[in-house]
């Protein structure tokens, strides 16, 4: 029974050695395992960041009466997860607004582990910038 349990240790332990290395996928691969990536925490906090200031300009924009607007952040917010409920109360000026975002946006995009979410983020800047034209 102790040597069993030793044994448990000794292998959770070098599990944890393994994945604190960085080996620990390329050990599960060999026996023929697909890990799943997991998602940075710091990217997922930029992306709720994000949909919480794309949720403040669809409103923005909805309460503005600017559909082209509206229509452009609804497509950027469904790429990213959907709105979010508790998003902030819209600003004044639709521009002020679309500027704001696009500066956050850009933020989230450069601090981006991920090379895919760096991608979406720095596409949506873009658009919110190219909206101020639509505004």
């Amino acid at each position: 029974m102790i040597v069993g349990t030793g044994a448990l240790v000794l292998a959770g332990g070098a599990v944890y050695a393994a994945e604190r290395a960085g080996v620990l996928d390329d050990a599960v691969r060999a026996t023929g395992v697909v890990p799943v990536p997991q998602p940075d925490r710091g990217d997922e906090r930029r992306l709720a960041t994000v949909r919480t200031t794309l949720s403040g300009v669809l409103a923005a924009a909805e309460a503005q009466d600017s559909p082209a607007v509206a229509a452009l952040v609804r497509q950027q917010l469904d790429a990213l997860g959907g709105a979010d409920a508790a998003a902030t109360a819209p600003v004044p000026r639709l521009q002020v607004a679309l500027q704001d975002a696009a500066d956050r946006v850009e933020s989230a995009c450069l601090g981006a582990v991920s090379p895919d979410l760096a991608q979406v983020l720095a596409s949506a800047s873009a658009g919110l910038l190219q909206a101020r034209s639509l505004a």
